[in-house]
């Protein structure tokens, strides 16, 4: 038994009293019935015996039992005698009742029985059969109106867990369940007299939230192949729920909510997979619960994209003649793409830097790589014509000041034959001409002042113009001839 605050003494006085047998028996009865005493001996003279009994009563000790050579003296100091001990003038027991030392050593005694098994309360937070995080806190109150209560012990399984020595307690059970499987509970309550009872009852103790995963998907990964993704969710105990949700948002905006396949049972939990093919934004969340109210949910953000940047514009440039060549594109406009990308813009195999002025003549290829996030990789090219030079008009058959009888034939011709005629004036009159021919031939016959004036254009739209004077006149004689009239 402990000793507390609360512990009351009891004792032996006499001498000797080495030898005596009265502390081992005392003490062991006191612990049997679960009473807060202990019992001492003290080797007291008898002519100190008178100063030990008043000591009784500062010590506040319980009583004494008094053996030779004190027994005559101890008499004297008692408050109350009972007829035995003033006859015979001497005591062997004094009981201390509030500080008034009584002699006691009647032989009757009072032996009260006790037959009824306590009763008790037992109540648990939540209550019994249910699921627990990290631990259960069960809470009894005993009752016994006979004896009283002795202790309240507490089994999980069939083992030891504790006790208390107290009318109530309260017991904290921590023991984690495995496989679903619940504990069972015993609390034993016992009364000072022996009896007992007894109520058994489960639970379940659930430590640790489920432990989900998605594998198979990266986070914020972008690929250009299709994605399977698998949903594992381990629980040591049981899932109430598993849930996967995927929202698909397309090229274009859309948003589509997905279903994920049916779920298979593992040994460790549960698992399920899912195939994304198509290009666009996928949020993965995959949520679980289990019975005893733990959450856990993993979260995925994956872009599939498997087409090729578009650039623009290039296509455009192919077989163009320009002046001179200079691009300033914002990038946005230049390349669409549904992910992120780079890109570079090479001229005759150089890197060409946006807004830089090209002039120099001749052919020219320009490429635009694209590559985006995904992989995906596109080249464009277009050859183009650098022209600045304008169009050389040749005028043949005729001369400059010439004279020419009864008529003349007047041709045209551009020395590039890719460019154009675009207009011929004779004396100011608009003549007809082949769309886009290098090329013009008239037979001029009224005798008369000619000009001929022609336009002609390039592909890069470089212009020359010039003209030609001339006459036809009336066929002269021979006299005419010679002298030139």
């Amino acid at each position: 038994m402990e000793i507390s605050g609360h512990t009351r003494l009891l004792c032996l006085i006499g001498s000797p009293v080495a030898h005596s047998g009265s502390p081992a028996m005392h003490n062991y009865s006191f612990e049997k019935l679960g009473l807060d005493y202990r019992y001492l001996a003290f080797d007291i003279k008898e002519e100190d015996t008178k100063k030990a009994i008043e000591a009784l009563k500062i010590m506040n000790f319980r009583g004494c039992n008094i053996t030779m050579p004190g027994k005559t003296v101890a008499a004297s100091c008692c408050d109350e005698l009972s007829k035995a001990a003033q006859l015979t003038g001497a005591i062997n027991t004094i009981v201390n009742e509030d500080g008034k030392l009584v002699e006691n050593s009647t032989l009757e005694k009072e032996i009260k029985v006790d037959a009824i098994a306590p009763q008790f309360e037992m109540t648990a937070s939540a209550g019994f059969a249910v699921w627990y995080q990290k631990e259960a806190k069960l809470h009894v109150r005993g009752m016994d109106r006979e004896s009283g209560i002795q202790e309240i012990a507490c089994y999980v399984d069939g083992v030891y867990e504790g006790k208390k020595k107290a009318v109530e307690g309260e017991f904290v059970i921590q023991k984690p369940s495995a496989g679903g499987k619940s504990h069972t509970v015993t609390i034993i309550v016992k009364d000072q007299a022996g009896n007992q009872n007894s109520q058994i009852e489960e639970l379940y103790i659930d430590q640790m939230a489920p432990r989900v995963k998605i594998g198979g998907a990266e986070a914020y990964m972008i690929t250009s192949r299709p994605v399977t993704a698998v949903y594992e969710i381990e629980e040591e105990n049981l899932l109430s729920e598993a849930i996967a949700e995927t929202q698909w948002e397309d090229v274009e905006g859309k948003k589509t909510k997905m279903e994920a396949s049916e779920w298979e049972e593992t040994k460790s939990g549960k698992r399920g997979t899912q195939t994304l093919t198509e290009d666009g934004i996928y949020q993965i969340r995959v949520k679980a619960k289990d019975r005893a109210g733990y959450e856990a949910e993993d979260h995925r953000q994956i872009i599939i994209d498997k087409a090729n940047p578009v650039i623009g514009y290039v296509d455009d440039l192919q077989g163009k003649y320009l002046k001179s060549f200079m691009w300033n594109y914002l990038k946005e406009e230049l390349i669409q793409d549904f992910t992120t990308y780079t890109y570079g813009i090479k001229l005759d195999g150089n890197l060409y830097q946006m807004g830089k002025k090209i002039e120099t003549e001749g052919r020219h290829l320009l490429e635009v790589q694209a590559v985006d996030a995904a992989g995906n990789e596109v080249v464009a090219k277009a050859e183009f014509v650098i022209d600045h030079t304008k169009p050389e008009i040749v005028f043949s058959n005729v001369e400059e000041g010439n004279e020419y009888e009864e008529k003349c034939v007047c041709k045209v011709e551009l020395r590039n034959a890719e460019d154009a005629i675009q207009r011929v004036q004779i004396n100011g009159e608009d003549q007809k001409i082949d769309a886009g021919s290098a090329s013009f031939q008239c037979t001029l016959q009224v005798h008369q002042d000619y000009e001929v004036e022609v336009t002609a254009v390039d592909q890069a739209g470089n212009k020359a113009q010039e003209s030609i004077l001339f006459k036809v006149v009336p066929k002269k004689n021979i006299f005419q001839k010679i002298y030139h009239i």
